[in-house]
């Protein structure tokens, strides 16, 4: 009989997630529960006290004297002020004190980005600092990162997990690039092509730009209203679209994000995700951000041509197996 069925397929969907709640809590009460005495915590991690323009230093159990998340925490995505309390790990991550020792001396004793151990056996060996784009010829797999945090964190996590044994076992075959920004052929820049700037001029000037500024003006009278910040937004020079509609959208997307620890989850009356006006947002923003730079085929040359000639001479690398380059929220692409 057919209630016959539906009542086996509703019990087994029942049974199937009161097992799975039960290995979860399983999990986390044995073994695998493995966190680290706090006095050991302070021995192989150092905690500072934060104060803008001073950097932060390395731990001294560190082998190396790079830092990766200086300036905000990447459990609670806030910006460090002054006066909070850091702690450094040896792996050259950095975090909120309150943030980090409740996972580490409750959980695990690894970094909670790339899993290197906090403690006597810490060794990840992953080679990651690289100053210049120089594409590296030995490493058989190659991961390219952006130097915004979220990105090469997330970049470092992907290598440990797509190959422990190439970490574990030979860690030069496995190379984590985070070129500097200034020479980051990955975004569109004109510290890598100066001549980007004047083509980026030239459009601003074209009835094209000028039309679409038009078409986002009674937008933008509202958006002044709503945030409080109407001189801002009174603007119609194409060159001010970007800070204007890519700052707002990237500020509210984030604001109502599940993973951002912020309360309560609303925005400005109107500027809901699933409102019109959020809409208009997104595509401006991404219009100004991003699809201005294939306009024209100048600018597309100029954009993108410094990224294609480092993605040809990767090619040309015989002994590389994977290439993996991660941009800025654009997701990782492969070679």
């Amino acid at each position: 009989a057919l209630w016959k069925h539906v009542m086996m397929n509703l019990a087994s969907i029942i049974l199937h997630r009161v097992a799975c709640v039960s290995l979860f809590y399983w999990l986390m009460e044995s073994d695998f529960k493995r966190g680290i005495p706090a006095d050991v915590l302070d021995k192989y991690s150092k905690v500072e006290t934060y104060l803008p323009g001073c950097p932060l230093s390395p731990c001294r159990s560190a082998k190396d004297h790079h830092l990766y998340n200086s300036g905000e925490c990447s459990i609670c995505y806030c910006a460090y002020e002054k006066g909070e309390h850091i702690r450094v790990l040896c792996c050259g991550h950095s975090f909120h004190t309150d943030c980090v020792d409740t996972w580490l001396v409750a959980h695990q004793n690894r970094c909670p980005l790339c899993l290197g151990v906090v403690g006597p056996a810490f060794d990840d060996g992953v080679e990651r600092p690289v100053s210049d784009c120089q594409i590296p010829s030995e490493p058989e797999v190659m991961f390219r990162s952006t130097d915004v945090p979220r990105v090469y964190q997330s970049a470092e996590a992907f290598a440990m997990g797509m190959f422990p044994d190439i970490v574990n076992e030979d860690a030069k075959n496995l190379r984590i690039i985070i070129p500097d920004s200034r020479r980051d052929t990955m975004t569109p820049s004109a510290t890598v092509c100066p001549r980007l700037n004047d083509a980026l001029n030239d459009f601003y000037e074209t009835p094209e730009a000028k039309e679409r500024v038009e078409q986002s003006s009674f937008e933008r009278q509202f958006l002044g209203i709503v945030t409080g910040r109407p001189d801002d937004f009174n603007t119609n020079d194409p060159s001010d679209m970007v800070n204007i509609f890519a700052s707002l959208f990237d500020c509210l997307s984030s604001h109502v994000c599940s993973t951002v620890p912020s309360e309560p989850k609303n925005v400005p009356l109107g500027l809901g995700t699933y409102g019109p006006l959020f809409k208009r947002v997104e595509e401006e923003g991404l219009f100004w951000m991003n699809n201005v730079y294939g306009t024209s085929e100048e600018i597309r040359k100029l954009a993108y041509g410094p990224l294609i000639r480092d993605v040809l001479d990767d090619l040309s690398i015989p002994e590389r197996r994977l290439s993996v380059y991660l941009g800025h929220d654009t997701g990782p692409f492969y070679l």
